[in-house]
């Protein structure tokens, strides 16, 4: 309100102008988050006839082209996000052709160029969800070069370095999806060296933290298109090494080793956080001893259908009693039978549990049974105790194995056919 008198009291100022806008399109943005998009578009659109005005009073100003580019985008983010893709290709390529025209205008001024880089990248998106892939990793390319001519002319601005890793890892998705996974290994690994450099240089960074927890997340589902377990292991243990690296959890590290030297957990609460912990630095045997002392504790946690902390407590010990994970020190042959009985265990009562939730589920909740035991029979986390792989366990435990995904099978038909 303040500056909308402020430009009806001074209507040839521009910075009075421009200000107005600039609610207007941060009006946008929170009417979008809070789930009103008739009311964000409105916003936007206001911003935006303000500042078509601006650049045709103010030709040469490369502020004013430059937030006229935002509104373009900010209302074709809007579009796509309602559905209306045809609209929102509109909207993104008028904010392409600005961007363009200030790049060729600018050619020294970097943000203009990340900018442009920005615009290829919500164009090649828009063409991902519409399937079209060609497109899209056209646009990507095009993103691509102008990230890396940015790295290469600015090597300590840890932003680039980390933009441009987002647009490989986006690159191997989309390759990926279509079974190209030599050429999304190649992308991933490019990826990850960038995003590691720029979070080497700021570790606190959230950002870079989640995005390369990203990468590696998307070369281990590379590596399994790959049948190819070293690429896999590698990638699990940069996974690893990122979470045990995280300053967020320096004080979660510390208590860990706290309660391992004997001192007494703050409750059940404290106890699944370690278990947990344990189990994002692939320190398996750790999460499992965490999660059985807080299912023993509080028995009741293992009826939850939402946590699941009995099937995330057996995938921790089916791990671990596989020989996975960077326990220190290593699980011993005898440790590893005791941790396997645990798994086989858990899943036995959590199957029973679904059993019981099955009998009186609706619909919706049936649906959730049938993807839980899918996804039991093919969580990676399983794969040592499950298939093939059950004839390399002792033969003593087979057959209750094999038990087991049997019951899997039959309870996963009956949940099906009901």
């Amino acid at each position: 309100e303040i500056q909308e008198r402020l430009v009806q009291a001074n209507p040839t100022v521009a910075e009075f102008q421009s200000g107005l806008a600039s609610s207007h399109n941060n009006l946008g943005l929170l009417l979008g988050e809070i789930g009103e998009p008739a009311k964000s578009l409105a916003a936007f659109e206001k911003a935006l006839e303000i500042q078509e005005q601006l650049v045709q009073a103010n030709p040469t100003v490369a502020e004013f082209q430059s937030g006229l580019a935002s509104s373009h985008n900010n209302i074709g983010v809007l579009l796509r996000a309602s559905g209306e893709p045809a609209k929102a290709l509109d909207a993104f390529e008028k904010s392409l052709a600005i961007n363009e025209r200030l790049v060729q205008a600018n050619p020294a001024v970097t943000e203009f160029q990340s900018r442009l880089a920005h615009s290829h990248i919500n164009i090649s998106a828009l063409f991902g969800e519409t399937r079209e892939p060609a497109k899209a990793i056209t646009a990507f390319e095009k993103a691509l070069e102008i990230q890396e001519q940015l790295v290469q002319t600015n090597p300590t601005v840890t932003r680039f370095q980390s933009d441009l890793g987002a647009t490989l890892s986006n690159i191997a998705g989309i390759e990926a999806e279509f079974r190209r996974f030599d050429d999304a290994r190649t992308h991933l690994l490019e990826a990850i060296k960038w995003q590691k450099q720029a979070l080497s240089a700021n570790p606190a960074n959230p950002t870079y933290r989640q995005f390369l927890e990203n990468h590696y997340s998307n070369l281990i589902r590379t590596a399994d298109g790959l049948a190819d377990n070293d690429l896999r292991r590698d990638a699990q243990r940069g996974l690893a090494e990122l979470a045990a690296s995280d300053p967020a959890a320096r004080e979660i590290d510390l208590r860990i080793g706290d309660v391992v030297a004997g001192a007494e957990a703050k409750g059940v609460e404290e106890l699944l956080v370690f278990a947990q912990r344990g189990y994002d630095t692939e320190r398996f045997e750790l999460a499992a001893r965490f999660w059985n002392q807080a299912l023993e504790t509080e028995p009741t946690l293992a009826e939850s259908r939402q946590t699941q902390h009995a099937y995330n407590a057996a995938c921790a010990a089916a791990l671990a009693g596989c020989g996975e994970g960077f326990d220190d020190p290593s699980p011993d042959d005898e440790s590893k039978t005791r941790l396997r009985a645990q798994a086989i265990h858990w899943l036995e009562s959590d199957l029973e549990s679904w059993k019981k939730y099955l009998e009186v589920a609706n619909a919706e909740q049936r649906r959730l049974v049938v993807g839980t035991l899918n996804h039991w029979q093919s969580d990676p986390d399983l794969s040592g105790v499950r298939g093939d792989a059950i004839d390399k366990l002792p033969e003593s435990e087979r057959a209750n194995w094999n038990s087991l995904w049997q019951t899997v099978r039959e309870f996963l038909q009956k949940a099906q056919s009901d």
